[in-house]
C-alpha cells in the first residue's frame, strides 16, 4: 500500500507569488515567499477561514484571503471557533485534497467508494491486463498454511485469468470480426476478470474536501478491516500538519463502530440463489401525479396541494410531453421527477456492483458478498467450453472462505471473486433512474450493469408509464431521436 498527498488547493496569492519569484526573479517576491511558506501558509485553511469571515466581516474576501495567508495561526483559530464552536462545519468543505492511492485490494476500494461525497477514478479491470496484483489479508498473516493456501489460490486463479483471456480473444474475433483491437481485448479482459480475487489490487485517484474527509477517517478507524484501518492511518499522517484546525474528530466513536450489526434475532425468507435478480420494493404510488403537479407548480401561481387535488382536471400527458420537449441525451430530466422514487432488491455480482456504486445519489444499502447466493459466470466463459473449470474453482475458493472465515470472519472476503455476489437495497428517485439508464442501457455499458439497468427500466416502466417513455440507454435515445426528426 502507497499513499500520496497528490495535490490540494492553496491561495492563488501563493502562486502569483511563486510565478514572480521563480519567472522574474524578483527577490523581493522570493523574499516574501519564503517568509509566508515558513509561516505554514501552504495550506487550504486560509481559504476555509477567509470564507468563513465573510457573513461577518466588511473586509472585501480578496481582503480576508490575504489577512488569512499572512496570519495562519489566526486563521487556524478561526476555523477551529466557526466549525467547531459555532457548528458551521461547511466552512471545511472549501478546502480539498488529492490522494493517490496505489496497491490496494479491491475490497478496500470497494469500502472507501460506498462513500457518497468523494470523488474516485480508478484502474479498471475492464481496460488494464492484470498481473500478479494482490495481497494477502493482514487477518490471516500470523497462520503460516492458511497464507500459502491463499496464495496457491490466488496464482491458481491469475492462470486461469490468462487462460480465459487467450481464449476469450479468439472467441470474440470469430463472433464479432468487425470490431477493433481494442474492443476486442476489452471484452476479453472484462470476462477474464470474473474469476479473480478481491484481494486483487488496484489503484485509484481521490479527491476530497476536508469535512468529508474527517467523516471518512472516522468510518476508516472503525472498520473491521486492517487494511482499510491502516489506510485511513497513511492518509491522516499526510493531512495531519496541513490542516489542524480542519480535521480534528477524526477517531471513531461508539456510534461509528456499529456494534448492532448483524445482531438482531429476525427469522425471515431468504433471497434465493439464481440469475441476477431485481425486485421492485416499493414506489411512490401517486408518483407520477406528483411530477405532474409539480411541472405544473414551478413559475406559476398555483398552489402545489390545490394541485394535486384537482390533478384530474389536469392533461397529465400533455403536462409530461411538454416537459420533455427538446430533451437530449445528455440533459437531466426536469426537478420535479424528484418527488417519484422506486426501491429495488438486486442481486448483483461484484463486477456488476463495481458500476452500480458509482452512482453516489442514490441510496444504497449493502449484505455482505458471500458463497451462499452463488455466481454469475459469464456467457462467454460457457461458450468457450470452460464454465466447469471455472465452477472447479470457485468450489475450492467457496471451501477455503469457509476455512478463513472461521479463523477471522474479517479476512474472509478478500477470497472471493468479481463472480461472487452480494445483496443490495437501492432507492433513488426518477431523475436519478433517468441518470442511471441512459448511461447504463446504454451498448457501452459492461454486459452486467447493463442487464440489471435493462430490468430495472421494464419495472420502472410498468410503475409510472407516462414518466418513462423516454426512458432507455443514450444509444436507443439518439435512435428514437433521429427516427423522429425522419418522420
Amino acid at each position: 500500500m502507497k499513499v500520496i498527498l497528490a495535490g490540494m488547493n492553496i491561495d492563488m496569492s501563493l502562486l502569483q507569488l511563486m510565478e514572480k519569484a521563480l519567472l522574474e526573479e524578483d527577490e523581493r517576491s522570493r523574499d516574501e515567499l519564503i517568509r509566508l511558506l515558513k509561516n505554514g501558509a501552504l495550506t487550504p485553511e486560509t481559504i476555509s477561514a477567509a470564507y468563513a469571515r465573510i457573513s461577518r466581516s466588511p473586509l472585501s474576501v480578496e481582503e480576508l484571503r490575504s489577512q488569512a495567508v499572512r496570519e495562519v495561526e489566526k486563521a487556524r483559530r478561526s476555523n477551529e471557533k466557526i466549525i467547531y464552536g459555532m457548528g458551521h462545519g461547511s466552512i471545511a468543505e472549501h478546502a480539498v485534497f488529492n490522494f493517490d492511492l496505489l496497491g490496494i485490494s479491491r475490497l478496500a476500494s470497494e469500502w472507501l467508494q460506498e462513500h457518497r461525497l468523494l470523488s474516485f477514478t480508478e484502474k479498471s479491470q475492464r481496460y488494464i491486463k492484470l498481473g500478479k496484483d494482490f495481497i494477502t489479508p493482514d487477518e490471516i498473516k500470523d497462520d503460516k498454511e492458511l497464507t500459502r493456501e491463499f496464495r496457491e489460490l490466488l496464482e491458481r486463479e491469475n492462470n486461469l485469468y490468462n487462460r480465459y483471456y487467450t481464449a476469450l480473444l479468439e472467441y470474440f474475433k470469430e463472433k464479432e470480426p468487425r470490431i477493433s483491437e481494442r474492443e476486442l481485448t476489452g471484452k476479453a479482459k472484462e470476462d477474464a476478470r470474473y474469476i479473480l480475487s478481491l484481494a486483487t489490487t488496484s489503484q485509484m485517484g481521490m479527491t476530497v474536501n476536508a469535512r468529508n474527509l474527517e467523516y471518512i477517517l472516522r468510518q476508516m478507524a472503525a472498520s473491521p478491516l486492517y487494511e482499510v484501518r491502516m489506510l485511513g492511518d497513511e492518509i491522516f499522517s499526510l493531512v495531519r500538519d496541513k490542516v489542524p484546525s480542519l480535521v480534528v474528530f477524526h477517531e471513531p466513536g461508539e456510534y461509528d463502530v456499529k456494534a448492532w450489526r448483524g445482531g438482531f434475532p429476525v427469522k425471515t425468507q431468504r433471497l434465493d440463489p439464481g440469475p441476477d435478480i431485481v425486485r421492485l420494493v416499493s414506489w411512490t404510488s401517486d408518483g407520477e401525479d406528483k411530477v405532474v403537479a409539480g411541472l405544473v407548480f414551478e413559475d406559476s401561481g398555483h398552489d402545489y396541494q390545490a394541485l394535486l387535488d384537482n390533478i384530474k382536471t389536469i392533461d397529465k400527458k400533455s403536462v409530461i410531453r411538454e416537459a420533455m420537449k427538446g430533451i437530449n441525451f445528455y440533459d437531466s430530466v426536469d426537478r420535479a421527477f424528484e418527488l417519484a422514487t422506486a426501491t429495488f432488491e438486486v442481486l448483483a455480482s461484484a463486477s456488476c456492483y463495481a458500476q452500480l456504486k458509482r452512482h453516489r445519489l442514490m441510496s444504497r444499502l449493502t449484505g455482505e458478498y458471500t458463497p451462499g447466493l452463488g455466481v454469475t459466470v459469464p456467457d462467454s466463459i460457457k461458450e468457450i467450453g470452460e464454465e466447469g473449470s471455472f465452477m472447479e474453482e470457485i468450489e475450492r475458493v467457496n471451501e477455503f472462505y469457509e476455512k478463513v472465515r472461521l479463523y477471522d470472519k474479517n479476512g474472509a472476503g478478500y477470497v472471493l471473486t468479481n463472480a461472487h455476489r452480494r445483496k443490495v437495497v437501492v432507492k433513488a428517485n426518477l431523475r436519478e433512474w433517468y441518470h442511471f439508464v441512459r448511461l447504463r442501457s446504454d451498448t457501452h455499458a459492461q454486459w452486467g450493469i447493463r442487464a440489471l439497468s435493462e430490468m430495472i427500466r421494464e419495472k420502472l416502466h410498468e410503475a409510472y408509464p407516462l414518466l418513462t417513455g423516454q426512458l432507455m440507454g443514450k444509444d436507443a435515445f439518439i435512435r428514437m431521436r433521429n427516427e423522429k426528426k425522419g418522420e
